[in-house]
């Protein structure tokens, strides 16, 4: 980390620090104080149009997202709120959305701003293997090279999707990235209270817990209680298509999602086929956003992340690596032909997947 970086990174924690003092002691004023300073010191277009959102969503005094602030300060380690939390707003949407800028204006591809791990789909046909898993092509070392050369483009977050194999070498590994933030998408069963002791001692990693299916969501009870009770900083996700899309829309759907406490939860776009549904579905997030009747937040994975990317690179620009290596672009089943992240490196992955349609001599 350079000087004016490090520099800037302390500012900005001795920043938090301040911040969660003032929410604990009045939890209305500390958030806006805290949203005021954000808004005054943020420097790009990126960083000021999020602060004016959060100043918005917190413009009526009973907002739900002053009940959201003051339960993640008085429930998740003070160390994860500053380090997941800068990792993110300053390493990642800062100073990484610069380098990322300048990296696609020298070489006229894009760069998404977090990469996404498919770890759960091994590529292989399970039948006849009596129980046993197959190897897992892309190692955890191959993953720790495609981290470190993402950070080197500006890319300081990463999302995986995990099971009960793949979870404990990942949460070793990524203890040697701690400049980048990191979301892990898991089973609730996997979830442990040793595994949530190492989440919360990494200080950068947030939690996901799949409720795809009633025996998950029963998972998801206990394990929100075990994340909870080690100071996780957790959330939630569902999987929705044409056959439960209104589902996702509706009060038992939001409730069941307080009910675990959530800090926040994502739904996750799959065959869903219905043009009107993918419009009822974006309307209903942003009216849920504005009327902050809950305490968390709700983002659509591809969508949300995909609104990340326009403000930093102009364009959408997501990329999963699948567990055998292979690159999907644009949604996570969408494979694409002759390129492999065991072999090739990102730069040469990114300049054969991502081209820069609209160019622009300046950066934003």
């Amino acid at each position: 980390m350079n000087k004016q970086r490090e520099m800037n990174y302390a500012m900005i924690e001795a920043a938090v620090d301040k911040g969660i003092r003032d929410i604990q002691e009045n939890t209305s004023r500390g958030i806006r104080n805290l949203v005021d300073l954000g808004l005054h010191l943020s420097t790009g277009r990126f960083q000021k149009d999020i602060f004016r959102i959060a100043r918005q969503m917190l413009h009526e005094e009973r907002s739900a997202y002053y009940a959201l602030a003051g339960h993640i300060v008085q429930s998740v380690d003070a160390r994860i709120i500053k380090r997941f939390g800068i990792n993110l707003g300053y390493n990642s949407w800062t100073y990484g959305a610069g380098l990322i800028r300048e990296f696609e204006k020298q070489n006229k591809f894009n760069i998404p701003w977090t990469l996404v791990f498919d770890l759960c789909d091994y590529g292989l046909d399970m039948s006849g293997q009596n129980g046993a898993w197959p190897p897992i092509e892309l190692s955890m070392n191959r993953i720790s090279d495609l981290l470190a050369e993402g950070e080197k483009t500006g890319i300081y977050n990463a999302m995986f999707f995990t099971d009960i194999r793949t979870l404990d070498p990942l949460l070793i590994n990524l203890t040697c990235h701690q400049d980048s933030s990191y979301v892990l998408f898991s089973d609730p069963a996997a979830i442990t209270d040793e595994r949530a002791g190492v989440i919360a001692e990494s200080g950068h990693i947030a939690v996901v817990l799949a409720m795809d299916t009633a025996v998950k969501q029963d998972d998801c009870v206990r394990a929100a209680a075990v994340l909870r009770n080690n100071g996780c900083l957790y959330g939630a996700s569902y999987r929705y298509g044409d056959e439960n899309a209104a589902y996702v829309m509706s009060e038992n759907f939001l409730d069941l999602i307080e009910s675990l406490q959530c800090s926040f939860a994502f739904i996750i776009r799959d065959h869903l086929n219905d043009a009107d549904q993918v419009q009822k579905i974006g309307r209903f997030i942003r009216s849920l956003r504005q009327d902050s009747c809950y305490p968390f937040l709700l983002f659509d994975f591809y969508e949300d992340l995909a609104y990340v990317d326009r403000i930093i690179s102009i364009e959408d620009c997501f990329m999963a690596i699948k567990a055998n290596g292979r690159i999907a672009v644009g949604c996570l089943d969408n494979l694409a032909d002759d390129l492999n992240a065991c072999k090739e490196n990102l730069t040469e992955i990114l300049q054969a997947t991502m081209p820069r349609i609209q160019y622009l001599t300046q950066c934003p």
